[in-house]
This record gives structure tokens, C-alpha cells and sequence, in this order.
């Protein structure tokens, strides 16, 4: 916070006001914490704080949301005046999460954290019926704040604050529960309340010579989950803007903790950071492809789906970080899905599943120049290098190439890749598929068309027109990241093919479509 400290006090300049409804409510929160502060600081001065915070955030004031009991905390700290804005905006900016009403997707990150660490405790409270929201928000909102006394307050936060990490807080709620987790599986479902109640309290039996080792426990379970989880996820949960076009992972539909590929095989440097030993495992699949595309420290699951599940216990070693992958096949989601959930009805700690199955892996393999690690490998025989030659044997005529998935009529989505040349619009299969190529010439194109509310949906009619009257002769549709350079860059081939004018009679027309197929 030292760098906050050296900025100009924003405080002494004039505001303006906030909506009427969230002024109410921020007025009358302002005068109970004047109550408490022994008004030390008057109401004016903690409303005019409080509204300019407000403006520099462009939100809207909302009670309950802890910033209050932030500020009643830092102004205990009898830090300067003219510290006191900088210091407050800087903490909840990098401490406190920037959503944690009910729903936010910071209680489904912990839900997943603490299952990854404890799943026994982690299904216990599910059993419950106890979210981390109902116990935990105050946690999160205040940074442990509204739930211990000052001293200790003052104390955690200076560790928190030493060690700089944002994510802190998660691995001290687990903590918190991890320490009660014997009494805490000793409560039956007729008792939930009980359970919650508990676990609300937990904070409040810390002392001050509990901090040093509370802080350290924390940061050891920080080390031992998978770095990725902070990288991918901190911009989403802190920051001081609220950006709703930065977009949002679903969290609360995984089934168990993410991590990406680039982990599986990550090489730290220094001492400091834990080395995960993944037991990577891959699911459902065939031996032969099994001998030339494995890691080198990868072992393969049961060949059959219905045995695999069955007899998990032959993959639970002991202290190992199992990370589970697909290869690109997509119907085998359902068979790594039925893993997961075995793994964990059996209490196996740290589990997780590599985003990107085997064809991320394997192309973050080739970009670093280390298909070494993969056992055997054989290009010939690789599923991937044979898709990646396939979709390259007209690279070099190729105008654009897009990554992406087919949906096809049973709404499967099939990986593949849309390739553009001067004169056909190409869809390339990986190999195994009744086709591995489908071409249709560009003047076919008579319409692409994208959803507002999935945009990255994209549907492409073929045919031909007579007398003015469209007649479909195909159908594709794909879900494509990259789709509105993907629809640009058709719309500009089938331009420069042959130029279109009004009174042609083909006609391309790219559309914005709602889910009720109307056209805008």
C-alpha cells in the first residue's frame, strides 16, 4: 500500500451526489458508524467519504456490503488524514472481492477449493445444505474484519497484507473449516442450523498469538493448490472496475477444480513454489492410441467406461494430484464426468481436470518444442499431427483458418476447423469421423447468421437462388471463439470472388438473430 500512500488526497475535492435510494442507505449507515467511532469522525465527513468512493468505483452504494466495517477498522488504525482515502480505496481494491452478494462466483470457486482439499467436509456441508454464502460472506466482505475484535483484526491484516496475495482470504476460510471439520462431521442433517451457526463463529475464536500460524497454515494450502486457479481467475474476482464485458467462467457448473495444461507440465523456477506431481490420467482410451500419445508420466485408466468407474481404487495413490483429461473425442465428456463424481463419493483429495483435454495438451507441447514428454510418439500415427496435416494440406491457399466446434443434428459438438480459400469455404474433421472434409463453394453462401445471446454461434446456409427464391441446400452451424472476424472474413472472400451489387441476384447477408430466429 506504500505507493497509495504517495498519491494526492482525492478526499479534499468536492462530490457530487449519489442516487437518492443508495444515499438513504448509505446515510444511515454512515451515522451508526459515527455511534461506534464515538463520533470521532462526524456524518457529513463519513458520507462525503463514502460518495466519492462510490463515484471513483462508478457503483451504486449497497447495504451490507462490508466496506462500513472496512472503514470503521482502518480508521481505528488513527492512520493521517490525508492517508485515509488512498489506503481504503487500495485494500478493498486488492482484497475484497469485487461481487459477493449471494450467487457471486466466489462461493463456488471456495465450494470447489475446499472440495479439492477436503471433499469428505466439502460434501458433509452440501449435505447440510450450508453454502458458502450463508457463513461465509461476511468473510470475504471484510477480510475476516466483521467477525473478530480489533486486535486481531489489526494483526491478520498486516500478515495478510506482508504476504500480498488477494487469494489469502479463500485458503483462511478453508482453514477455518478444515480445524472444525471433526465437529463439524459430527452434526446430522436435522441440525443444519447448528452447522451454520458454528461456522460463522469460527473466526471469532482466533486470538492474536493465533494469527502467526493461522497466516502460515493459509499460505501452505495456497502453495499446494494449482497456481492457474489465481492467474485465470483474479482478474474476474478483484479490481476496483466493474467490467461486465471482461466476461465470466461458469463455475458453479464444474464439477470439480479446473487447471489448464500449461500446469500439467509447468517448470518453476526457485525454491519457494511447491512442484505439483500431477498422476495425469486419460479417459477412455483406446491402448494403441494409449502407447504413442501418453506422457511420459501419464498412466492410462481402464479401457472400459463401465469398469473404470467401478474401480477407482486402483488410481487412489496416496498424496498424488490426479488431473484427468479427454482426448478430443467429445462424447467421452460423460465418462470423465462419471470419474470425477466416483473419485470424490470416495473422498479422493485433489482432483481436477485439464481444460483443453489431450489436443491442448498436446498443442502446448508442439508451441514449446517438448513433444519429448509424450511416450512414443509417432506423427504418422498421433491423432492430432494427423488433424494438424490434414487441416494444413491446403495452408498455403488457405485466406483464413478458425478453430472450432460443429453442432451437429443430435447436437454433439464435433472439433474442427473452418478454412477459407479464394474460391471454397472448407470444414475439415479430425480423422475417425464418417468425413473428414466438407467444401462448399463461396457463392453458395447465402446467409451467416449469429444469436445476441451466443454470439459465438454462428450458422451458415447454403444453396442457390431462382428467380430470386433461396433454395438451402445445406446447413452448418459451429460454435466458433474468433466468429465475428470468422463471418468478416467470409463476407470479404465471397466480395472479392465477385463483387455483389444491388440488383444481383445472390445475395449474403449477415444477421444478428434472437432465440426466436427473428431476424433484427
Amino acid at each position: 500500500l506504500q505507493r497509495y500512500l504517495m498519491k494526492s488526497n482525492a478526499w479534499r475535492f468536492p462530490q457530487g451526489l449519489i442516487n437518492a435510494e443508495s444515499f438513504i442507505l448509505l446515510l444511515v449507515d454512515c451515522r451508526k458508524l459515527a455511534v461506534l467511532l464515538e463520533n470521532k469522525k462526524s456524518v457529513p465527513e463519513l458520507e462525503s467519504f463514502m460518495t466519492l468512493y462510490c463515484k471513483k468505483r462508478n457503483v451504486d452504494y449497497k447495504k451490507d456490503i462490508g466496506w462500513l466495517v472496512v472503514l470503521e477498522k482502518i480508521l481505528k488504525l488513527d492512520l493521517p488524514t490525508e492517508h485515509l482515502f488512498n489506503v481504503f480505496f487500495a485494500f478493498t481494491t486488492k482484497y475484497i472481492p469485487k461481487f459477493t452478494k449471494e450467487n457471486a462466483q466466489i462461493y463456488d470457486l471456495f465450494r470447489l477449493l475446499l472440495q479439492y482439499h477436503d471433499p469428505q467436509i466439502s460434501c458433509h456441508l452440501d449435505s447440510l445444505k450450508c453454502n458458502p454464502y450463508s457463513y461465509a460472506n461476511q468473510w470475504f466482505s471484510t477480510v475476516l474484519a466483521a467477525s473478530v475484535d480489533d486486535s486481531v483484526c489489526r494483526t491478520l491484516w498486516e500478515s495478510y497484507i506482508e504476504k500480498g496475495d488477494p487469494f489469502l482470504i479463500f485458503y483462511m476460510a478453508l482453514v477455518l473449516i478444515v480445524n472444525a471439520r471433526d465437529q463439524l462431521l459430527e452434526i446430522d442433517p436435522s441440525k443444519r442450523d447448528m452447522a451454520r451457526e458454528i461456522l460463522i463463529s469460527l473466526p471469532s475464536q482466533l486470538t492474536v498469538d493465533d494469527v502467526p500460524d493461522f497466516v502460515q497454515l493459509s499460505a501452505y494450502y495456497a502453495d499446494r493448490t494449482p497456481q492457474c486457479v489465481r492467474e485465470n481467475l483474479h482478474y474476474l474476482i478483484f479490481g476496483a472496475n466493474y467490467d461486465d464485458d471482461v466476461g465470466e467462467m461458469q463455475v458453479s457448473k464444474l464439477l470439480c477444480l479446473p487447471v489448464t495444461v500449461q500446469e500439467l507440465i509447468r517448470k518453476e523456477h526457485g525454491a519457494v513454489r511447491v512442484r505439483f506431481r500431477f498422476l495425469i490420467s486419460s479417459v477412455v482410451r483406446m491402448a494403441s492410441i494409449y502407447t504413442w500419445s501418453s506422457l511420459f508420466y501419464e498412466f492410462n485408466t481402464v479401457l472400459n467406461a463401465t469398469v473404470l468407474v467401478k474401480e477407482t481404487h486402483c488410481l487412489l495413490y496416496k498424496n498424488k494430484l490426479i488431473s484427468l483429461y479427454i482426448d478430443s473425442c467429445h462424447l467421452q465428456d460423460k465418462f470423465m464426468n462419471m470419474l470425477i463424481a466416483r473419485f470424490l463419493r470416495n473422498g479422493k483429495r485433489h482432483v481436477t481436470f485439464a481444460q483443453g483435454g489431450y489436443r491442448g495438451l498436446h498443442n502446448i507441447l508442439v508451441e514449446s518444442n517438448r513433444l519429448r514428454l509424450i511416450n512414443s510418439h509417432d506423427e504418422l500415427k498421433c491423432r492430432e499431427c494427423r488433424f494438424t496435416s490434414a487441416a494444413s494440406t491446403e495452408q498455403a491457399e488457405f485466406i483464413e483458418r478458425f478453430p472450432c466446434h460443429e453442432l451437429n443434428e443430435n447436437k454433439d459438438m464435433i472439433p474442427s476447423h473452418i478454412a477459407i480459400t479464394p474460391q471454397q469455404f472448407i470444414i475439415v474433421f479430425p480423422p475417425g469421423y464418417v468425413t473428414t472434409e466438407a467444401r462448399h463453394a463461396l457463392p453458395s453462401v447465402l446467409r451467416v447468421t449469429c444469436r445476441k445471446k451466443v454470439p459465438e454461434l454462428l450458422t451458415f446456409k447454403f444453396g442457390y437462388e431462382i428467380y430470386g427464391v433461396p433454395k438451402i441446400t445445406a446447413v452448418h452451424r459451429f460454435l466458433v471463439p474468433k466468429a465475428g472476424e470468422c463471418a468478416k472474413s467470409v463476407k470479404t472472400a465471397i466480395f472479392a470472388l465477385r463483387p455483389l451489387s444491388d440488383w444481383e441476384a445472390t445475395e449474403v447477408n449477415c444477421a444478428t438473430i434472437n432465440d426466436d430466429d427473428k431476424v433484427n
